[in-house]
C-alpha cells in the first residue's frame, strides 16, 4: 500500500482546515528514522534467543546468530511500520492503491 499527500497539487484556496496537520503528519512519517537504541536491541536479540530458538547465547552457530539479528530488526521495523500508519490514520491522509 502506498500512501500520498496531494497538498501539491491543489491550490491554495482548496485547503481543508486540517490540512497542516496532515502535511506536518507526512512530514514527520518520511524523514523518521527508526529510532531503536542499542540496549533495546540487544535486548530484543536476547530475548529472541531465549524464546524463539530456546537457546543461551553459549553454542550459538553464526546462522542462529543471524537469524535471531535478523528477526529483531524485523520486529523494530514492524513497530516502525504500525506507528506510521498509525501517524497516517491520525492524519486523514489519502490512500493511493
Amino acid at each position: 500500500m502506498i500512501r500520498a499527500d496531494f497538498a501539491s497539487t491543489r491550490g491554495s484556496c482548496n485547503r481543508e482546515p486540517h490540512q497542516s496537520r496532515r502535511d506536518q503528519a507526512i512530514e514527520n512519517a518520511h524523514s523518521g528514522a527508526l529510532t531503536v537504541t542499542v540496549p533495546e536491541l540487544l535486548h530484543t536479540i536476547a530475548r529472541h534467543v531465549n524464546s524463539t530458538l530456546g537457546k543461551n547465547w553459549e553454542g550459538l552457530s553464526q546462522r542462529e546468530l543471524f537469524l535471531v539479528v535478523a528477526l529483531a530488526v524485523r520486529d523494530c521495523m514492524v513497530q516502525g511500520m504500525l506507528r506510521t500508519q498509525a501517524r497516517y490514520q491520525h492524519a486523514d491522509a489519502n490512500c493511493l492503491y
